[in-house]
């Protein structure tokens, strides 16, 4: 806490205090034989734990852990290499995360990419683990058939990829369609290669997944048309097993500083995991459509107003999560609590648990001639259980090669819902990261 509050305090002495002058190198930006950069980003995290939710109560089933405020502490370096070669290139990206959780130290890596790019003429093709960001959303993508989810506490944050295999064909045109893009993917789903695509439970008791789901490759095709200074796409993946997709998303700004956009995606076969009324995994397959509806507008005073609303059909209905909360009750008077915490998680732990939200992003740069700062307010709305998070963030970017941020978020809801029933009641980050 000290640490945190001494940082927090340097923070805000030079928010209001030092300010560089703007300098511009063209030679920065010539392509060169390589190109090695990253950043170091050290995160102190206190948060004060809301004792009566049930998943509380349930992960610290018969501990002695009784402090209502918890320290997490991050470390985690990035490293990005790019190699050129006329027309070939190769990409890497990744990073190390050491970190400190229920005093206990741990660390994991992850490969962001690793793949190799030919581009000739109007051309590209790519090989290897790379992360494709597909979409018009800002805190979700249901069109993302070949790459992952965003993280809604952090969407900027640098993506995992896929193994996989990609080609893009590029035209443009004077014309009113101005540009033309396609993108043929191949994405193989195996026990050994992007098994984390999608899981398939079998066995709730050992959570395990059915092995033979992941023999299936995917083949996507991604067709892109800017028209009339509209932004389409459409989407298709393939497979044998059928559980196929077609999505489609637009974006189009209306004025100015007015833009909205649309996703859509069907899903011809989902397997939705649930707990019928004795608590016992049951799956149905079924047809989804999962849809996104956003806007994003700019005041004169440049005040950005994000809105969505997302409808995930995969999600769960307030009964269903019920079910699962009375479970968690059941499974506290009985003591099986902690072999059933993990369990549960699984499934209620997810960004988007329910079927409908709404988001809200609010955000100022340099309010009161602050310069390099801008505060921001966002909040997402659980829709389907009437809870909320609500978070506030403060950037300051006014020192080379140096970001710093706080951010708090606060969790509210009533009992058996997404946010009410979280672990952490509240959350307060502090952001420090270096770029070299």
């Amino acid at each position: 806490m000290r640490i945190l509050t001494a940082l927090v305090l340097l923070f805000l002495f030079t928010a209001w205090s030092y300010s560089e002058e703007y300098s511009f190198d063209v030679e920065e930006y010539e392509e060169q034989i390589y190109e090695i950069n990253g950043n170091i980003k050290v995160n102190p995290v206190v948060i004060y734990s809301n004792r009566d939710s049930k998943l509380f109560r349930l992960k610290y089933y018969n501990s002695e852990y009784d402090d209502n405020f918890s320290d997490m502490y991050y470390f985690i370096p990035e490293l990005f290499v790019k190699l050129n070669y006329e027309k070939l290139s190769f990409n890497a990206g990744g990073n190390a995360k050491v970190y400190n959780v229920d005093n206990k130290w741990d660390y994991e890596k992850t490969l962001y990419e690793c793949s190799l790019n030919f581009s000739p003429w109007n051309l590209s093709f790519d090989l290897g683990r790379k992360s494709l960001i597909w979409g018009k959303g800002y805190i979700w993508n249901p069109v993302s058939y070949a790459g992952r989810q965003k993280n809604v506490d952090d969407v900027e944050a640098a993506l995992e990829g896929y193994w996989l295999f990609n080609m893009q064909w590029v035209k443009s045109f004077e014309s009113a369609l101005q540009n033309l893009a396609v993108n043929f993917v191949v994405l193989p789903s195996y026990k050994k290669i992007n098994k984390d695509y999608e899981n398939i439970f079998t066995d709730f008791e050992n959570l395990d997944y059915e092995n033979e789901y992941y023999e299936t490759t995917h083949f996507i095709t991604k067709i892109y048309a800017l028209i009339l200074n509209t932004d389409f796409d459409i989407y298709v993946l393939l497979n044998h097993k059928n559980s196929n997709k077609y999505g489609a998303d637009f974006s189009k700004n209306l004025l100015a500083n007015w833009e909205i956009h649309f996703e859509y995606s069907y899903e011809s076969k989902y397997t939705k995991y649930y707990l019928d009324e004795n608590g016992t995994l049951a799956d149905k397959n079924q047809r989804i459509n999962n849809y996104l509806a956003g806007t994003r507008y700019l005041t004169d005073n440049e005040i950005t107003f994000i809105f969505e609303y997302l409808h995930n059909a995969g999600g769960f209905t307030k009964d269903e999560t019920d079910i699962f909360y009375d479970e968690i009750d059941a499974a506290l008077e009985s003591g099986a609590a902690v072999p059933y915490y993990k369990k549960s998680a699984l499934f209620l732990n997810r960004q988007f648990v329910s079927k409908d939200y709404l988001y809200l992003k609010i955000s100022k740069p340099q309010p009161f001639d602050i310069l390099y700062f801008t505060p921001a307010i966002f909040s997402v709305y659980n829709i389907t259980d009437k809870s909320l998070t609500s978070s506030a963030e403060f950037k300051y970017t006014g020192i080379d090669d140096l970001e710093i941020s706080l951010k708090g978020s606060y969790l509210y809801g009533p009992s058996s819902s997404q946010y009410g029933e979280k672990i952490s009641g509240q959350k307060y980050y502090l952001h420090l990261r270096y770029y070299f």
